[in-house]
């Protein structure tokens, strides 16, 4: 277990490189090989592993945000873009340097070798260190997904609220500033003393009709020489507010 100790290499990654070398070394005995650079692009290695798509996408990768197997990390890997297959992009491919086989061959060998057996240079046998390899696959799986929805959000317009959501939120900051304009100038309402009426508070609700009331009284008496409360008598003796 040497090298995947020195490497820090998790259940995952192995998994990953192992199925790597043995589908650019077969490909005709494995499925979604043709599509891609090489062999070994997401769609093939994704279908012969347990790996979820972010996993195997993490991997193939080169850059800061990925595992760093590719040239501009440990060098294992050389990476492939999505190839141009008819008027689609085709899936990201990878294949194994000769840094990358070497690793793989000592993969193998320190697997054969140990089992369960202990790991003279640590003590711990070889069946706990495959226990603690998998809690670190699941902790670095669950990173990386985190990592995936970030990158999402970041790409996307409305950040971290869904299309149905921000449409709902720009209809709402489209009818404020109309809501405003009514409160203020057809009814003549402080904005201010709305905010500070609670709900609930009848007082304070009361207040708010008579201020909008002899608004309305006022300015359509001003505005067409209109007596509302002689109106208002003749269409059924409405009190005012105020009474």
């Amino acid at each position: 277990m040497g090298v995947i100790i020195d490497h820090d290499l998790s259940a995952a990654d192995v998994n990953f490189l192992l199925t790597v070398r043995n589908i650019l070394e077969k490909p005709q005995d494995y499925d979604n090989t043709e599509p891609g650079e090489t062999a070994a692009n997401v769609t093939s290695i994704r279908s012969e592993t347990d790996l979820s798509k972010t996993q195997v996408a993490y991997r193939c990768r080169d850059g800061d945000d990925s595992r760093g197997f590719g040239e501009s990390g440990k060098g294992w890997l050389r990476t492939h873009g999505p190839s141009i297959e008819g008027k689609r992009f085709g899936p990201r491919s990878v294949e194994l340097t000769d840094k990358g086989y070497k690793i793989v061959s000592e993969i193998e060998q320190s697997q054969s070798s140990n089992g369960a057996e202990t790991d003279p240079a640590s003590g711990v046998s070889g069946e706990e260190i495959a226990r603690i390899n998998e809690e670190l696959s699941d902790i670095q799986e669950s990173i990386e997904n985190i990592t995936d929805d970030l990158e999402g959000i970041q790409e996307s317009e409305t950040g971290a609220v869904d299309a149905d959501m921000a449409s709902k939120l720009k209809a709402i900051s489209r009818a404020v500033p109309q809501q405003q304009f009514i409160f203020s100038e057809v009814f003549g309402i402080d904005m201010e003393a709305v905010q500070e009426t609670e709900v609930g508070d009848k007082d304070g609700i009361r207040q708010l009709r008579v201020a909008a009331y002899n608004h309305l009284t006022q300015s359509l008496e001003a505005d067409d020489g209109v007596d509302l409360e002689a109106v208002l008598d003749d269409e059924g003796g409405a009190e005012s507010p105020a009474e």
